[in-house]
């Protein structure tokens, strides 16, 4: 009989830990994965004088149908002069708008963020607290980084380095600089797309023909001098 009793127990034992894992799999089962941002942090470039300069971040829409989504401003960290707005692909809000419901449509859409420079060089970012409302079933903090440049660098030679066609389609010539300039092109999400020296004449040429239409940026560098150039590829 003690036998019987051991293992009886024994099963009691294995059964509740069978339910204890059927229950934590309906626990987890039942997270709902509504949206998925391509990215949670992203860096947008431009220069102090742009009247404004912008990216997207996409949003997939995970549930397949068409779906209210609220975001509100979480935090803001910017130069002093700069003011921001947010879109989404529907609608672009006002300056000074703090929070927005908006749906998501059922192949998926973004939001956008412009910032103002106002003149003023420097770098900062806002952060969008995002849900699917008004279940809020899934949360999500999404950064949005601006980096300004100035436009230009009193008394730089490197101001000399020319830039044509711009806007660019095939090609664009890189003229007036010295065998001791490197160069540095990046995307406006600040992802490197080419690097290099200019030749012994100064000059170079870049093969923009495989690039994606939009907007770039080429930093100059030499003896810790450095400008930045903008180029439109369409």
């Amino acid at each position: 009989m003690p036998k019987l009793d051991s293992q009886f127990r024994v099963k009691n034992k294995n059964m509740k830990k069978l339910l204890l894992l059927i229950s934590s799999s309906l626990v987890f089962t039942g997270i709902t994965q509504v949206f998925t941002p391509i990215t949670n942090d992203s860096t947008f470039y431009g220069e102090a004088s742009d009247s404004d300069f912008y990216g997207d971040i996409p949003l997939a829409n995970d549930d397949g149908t068409s779906t209210s989504m609220y975001w509100e401003v979480d935090s803001v960290n910017l130069p002093s002069e700069w003011k921001f707005s947010v879109c989404d692909q529907d609608i672009c809000y006002a300056i000074g708008t703090e929070s927005v419901q908006w749906n998501l449509p059922s192949n998926g859409g973004y939001l956008n963020m412009h910032f103002y420079p106002e003149d003023q060089e420097g770098e900062g970012f806002v952060i969008l607290k995002v849900n699917d409302s008004p279940d809020q079933n899934q949360t999500e903090y999404i950064t949005f980084r601006g980096s300004a440049i100035s436009s230009g660098v009193d008394n730089n030679s490197l101001e000399k380095i020319l830039l044509y066609p711009n806007p660019a389609r095939d090609y664009v010539n890189i003229q007036s600089g010295s065998p001791n300039t490197s160069y540095e092109m990046v995307n406006v999400l600040g992802k490197q797309v080419e690097s290099g020296k200019l030749n012994q004449e100064g000059n170079f040429k870049i093969n923009t023909s495989s690039m994606l239409n939009g907007v770039y940026f080429i930093t100059f560098t030499e003896k810790n001098r450095k400008i930045t150039k903008k180029l439109i590829v369409h």
